[in-house]
């Protein structure tokens, strides 16, 4: 009997130890952009700190962030979660404890100079999961509470060049003025 309440202690500790948080991928009141774009991308960030404002043209991530979970809405409706391919279902991540939880969104293809918005799910120690408590389940159904302009509402995050890129025009450039001075002598 002692080896069994042994074992039940080792599999809480376990579980604890590997808290997960859990996201539901709803909008019920479908709020949408208020600009023409018919198609975005919706990611859920974790970050240990503070979701960054400014991610890689890439992969639409900055530093420290974590990809959750990431889904492109429906032709045609022009960003309501409601249309998501996984809507209403929950996605669990072990990816952090702590920081900051946010969902952002860019329109479709977004590249170098886009600009996109992001609005807090969670901040702080972030609630463990619970499948038998609803309750521990964060939504972002409500956290964007009116129509919105990306960039205008929520944070704006702007798109920059992939590091790699900008690594290319400081060689190019430190290039050209070898060039230069070199001709110049």
């Amino acid at each position: 009997m002692k080896s069994v309440i042994a074992l039940f202690a080792v599999l809480a500790v376990a579980s604890v130890a590997t808290a997960d948080f859990a996201v539901e991928l709803t909008n019920d009141a479908g709020y949408e952009a208020t600009f023409a774009a018919t198609q975005y991308t919706v990611q859920i960030i974790q970050n240990d700190g503070t979701a960054a404002t400014s991610v890689d043209a890439g992969s639409l991530l900055g530093l420290g962030d974590n990809l959750v979970t990431s889904f492109t809405t429906t032709a045609g409706y022009a960003g309501t979660f409601g249309s998501a391919t996984g809507q209403g279902n929950v996605v669990t991540s072990s990816a952090g404890t702590a920081g900051e939880l946010v969902v952002r969104l860019f329109e479709l293809g977004a590249g170098v100079g886009a600009v996109g918005s992001q609005w807090t799910i969670a901040s702080g120690t972030f609630d463990v999961y619970n499948a038998q408590d609803i309750s521990t389940i964060y939504s972002v159904n409500g956290v964007i509470d009116s129509g919105f302009t990306l960039g205008s509402s929520g944070t704006a995050v702007s798109v920059i060049p992939e590091p790699a890129t900008i690594g290319l025009l400081g060689i190019a450039g430190a290039g050209l003025y070898a060039a230069r001075r070199k001709n110049i002598a």
